[in-house]
């Protein structure tokens, strides 16, 4: 019995995963309006002349996934997405709107017909559900700023949950990667992951995250803005390479369990509550009516 080494990444086009969303099909207001090309339906004039390779699944995700974004490319187009198996979805930049119908919980699939994960490489949606991929261009979607470097207590956490993890399997919400040790290479992967967290965190509509141990993002849990409850510290640096963050940086994260560099998510129109406005105005401020 044979096998065949198949390279499944796609160097020409670099993309990261964003996750499941929705699609209700309501005419004129898809999450990724443009069609760009399916392998489906032979009726339909962008169908690509290729069928979905049920028996290789594991191989043709990956695959599909490249062609798609090598498509929304050629578009200067930044999402896309993978919908009912085999359809290559995507649309413009000026307003991203591909979470418009929500986040879905059990529509898309990784390379074994199983349920999606954080650590799945690659997914697609099924019928009514786009998995959606990013191309990596250096930006990111989400307005957010840095605020600052406050101290922690690994006793007793001011930022305890971690909400997404780029540091080691054994720790909640892993999804999969850790960035790389070379302090220039960390560096260059520093911007994809920050903008992973503050989507998440714009997701949820968190006005706060924190950076901590050089690849975990967390934030306070149920305070909203407990962040700086142990005060400012000085153990928050860029990359990995221990150089002290400068004034306003976006490549810091704290150091170990002693510090967390805290951002805060900017919405047009928005101003996040700062951390000494009483409990019960942010809880009112944090309505989901706000956002």
């Amino acid at each position: 019995m044979v096998y065949q080494i198949v390279d499944t990444s796609c160097p020409q086009v670099p993309f990261e995963k964003v996750g499941c969303f929705n699609d209700f099909h309501i005419t004129s207001a898809r999450p990724l309006p443009d069609y760009l090309f399916n392998d489906r339906d032979d009726s339909i004039d962008n169908y690509s002349g290729r069928r979905v390779d049920w028996v290789n699944w594991d191989v043709y995700v990956p695959q599909f996934a490249c062609r798609c974004a090598a498509a929304a490319k050629a578009k200067n187009h930044t999402f896309f997405g993978m919908q009912f198996y085999g359809e290559c979805w995507s649309g413009g930049d000026s307003n991203v709107l591909y979470d418009r119908d929500g986040v879905s919980k059990r529509l898309c699939v990784d390379k074994c017909y199983q349920p999606c994960t954080e650590q799945s490489n690659f997914c697609s949606g099924k019928n009514f559900a786009n998995y959606v991929y990013r191309i990596k261009d250096g930006s990111c979607e989400i307005n957010f700023t840095p605020v600052g470097c406050y101290k922690e207590d690994g006793s007793d956490l001011a930022m305890q949950e971690i909400f997404h993890n780029e540091v080691s399997p054994e720790l909640p919400n892993f999804d999969g990667n850790v960035l790389p040790d070379s302090s220039d290479d960390y560096i260059a992967a520093f911007p994809d992951f920050l903008c992973k967290c503050a989507r998440k965190a714009a997701e949820n509509e968190w006005g706060y995250f924190g950076v901590r141990e050089l690849g975990l993002c967390v934030r306070s849990n149920p305070t909203i803005t407990n962040y700086n409850k142990y005060g400012s510290s000085d153990q928050c640096f860029e990359g990995n390479d221990g150089k002290m963050c400068a004034s306003g940086s976006m490549l810091c994260g704290g150091n170990q369990t002693a510090a967390n560099y805290v951002y805060k998510i900017t919405l047009p129109g928005v101003v996040v509550p700062s951390s000494d406005m009483a409990q019960e105005d942010q809880d009112e401020f944090f309505n989901p009516r706000f956002f």
